[in-house]
């Protein structure tokens, strides 16, 4: 999904991933539209941003046609059924692009953060956190996850996934732990309520994440100037210097 770049040495990455129907191209006009000061702080800082595009794939929730979506949806809800094959192949793609840019560009996943508006927001979550504590294809490394207006669903196999990474982590000596996670929600949403995204980050923290919400006043379903502020803060915070 990245394409390919020329070797050059950064402080860190962030592989930022749109909402639904929308590209990366579309996300990174956005947030620069909201929030301009976003994109230079983290080029001051040395810190790469890459915006891959979902592929077209049928997407229930527009009748079928072809959207550009990480994964199908069928409902929304807090207990909405989950696309795991979808979820799957979006988190294998995404590993992928992390190890290029290993390869590529010498960015370790220690100094990578993974994250998301919306449908990219919920499928960063599931990436990053999907696989068993010491797994191939962990992401236990990564240096921090975000979401923006995003949830996962109760019925997501990631929760009994984390709750077996738990009792791993828990018996490791070498104090091995998750990344951190940052969330922000609009306390308006009309398409993702924000309880919802609230429930997620409880169902985190029981779990011994660290969690950093903001609940944005007056804001509906989109990026807010608050929570992008809040969210350069927490990843100039968060990748190692």
């Amino acid at each position: 999904m990245c394409a390919a770049l020329a070797p050059a040495k950064y402080r860190g990455a962030i592989v930022f991933l749109h909402g639904s129907g929308d590209s990366g191209e579309g996300i990174e006009n956005w947030v620069n539209s909201i929030y301009p000061g976003f994109f230079p702080a983290l080029e001051e800082a040395k810190i790469r941003v890459f915006f891959p595009t979902a592929p077209e794939r049928p997407y229930t929730m527009a009748g079928g046609m072809p959207q550009r979506v990480w994964f199908d949806r069928w409902s929304f809800g807090p207990d909405a059924k989950e696309d795991s094959a979808g979820l799957v192949e979006t988190g294998r793609a995404l590993r992928a692009d992390l190890e290029r840019l290993k390869a590529d560009q010498g960015i370790d996943e220690s100094r990578i953060v993974l994250g998301g508006n919306s449908m990219g927001g919920g499928a960063s979550l599931f990436t990053a956190l999907s696989t068993l504590a010491g797994d191939e294809g962990s992401l236990l490394g990564l240096a921090g996850v975000f979401s923006l207006s995003s949830w996962v669903t109760t019925q997501s196999s990631m929760w009994a996934t984390l709750d077996k990474s738990k009792e791993i982590l828990e018996a490791d000596e070498t104090g091995a732990r998750w990344p951190p996670v940052f969330m922000a929600h609009g306390d308006q949403d009309g398409l993702i309520a924000p309880a919802w995204g609230e429930a997620t980050k409880k169902g985190l923290e029981v779990r011994g994440f660290k969690v950093d919400w903001l609940l944005e006043r007056g804001l509906d379903h989109e990026p807010g100037p608050l929570g992008l502020q809040k969210l350069l803060v927490w990843i100039l915070s968060t990748i190692p210097e």
